[in-house]
């Protein structure tokens, strides 16, 4: 059991891990950058708070659904909700990683009222805040306060 724990964890810590520096670093060249003036570096900031610290929310989600489900959940309720958990949460994950790595572009989306680049930032922001709120859900209570101890 402590095996499991341990590579659970190892893998879930450097996955986050990984995800920070390459935030940072994306950060820190978006502000570098000296064509900006001061309003744009306030939206650059104002994007990475919604748009991209909530991936680093939903990998801890992540981590500790599947931290639960592999440990400690005994009951079936809690292996089903957990199961569901990390399956909205690597829906989510897989689709931003697909729009930020220029996958899935604004040019696939329907015609619309408003611009296609606008309309596909709605769909990832709808994809994180409430998935991170019902996984959220999903993933408490699901271990007792004596068993949980990542």
């Amino acid at each position: 059991m402590k095996k499991r724990k341990k590579i659970v964890t190892s893998i879930g810590h450097t996955l986050i891990l990984v995800t920070c520096i390459i935030i940072v670093i994306s950060l820190i060249h978006n502000f570098n950058n000296e064509a900006l003036d001061p309003i744009d570096k306030g939206i650059i900031a104002l994007y990475c708070f919604f748009f991209v610290f909530p991936i680093i929310l939903e990998e801890m989600l992540l981590l500790g659904s599947v931290y639960n489900l592999t440990c400690f959940s005994s009951r079936i309720s809690a292996k089903i909700c957990n199961i569901i958990s990390i399956t909205i949460l690597c829906a989510a994950l897989i689709f931003q990683l697909l729009v930020f790595a220029g996958v899935i572009t604004p040019n696939i989306l329907p015609e619309g009222p408003r611009d296609d680049g606008s309309r596909l930032m709605m769909l990832v922001l709808w994809t994180e805040w409430p998935v991170i709120f019902l996984s959220s859900i999903l993933g408490s209570g699901t271990c007792s306060s004596k068993e949980n101890s990542l």
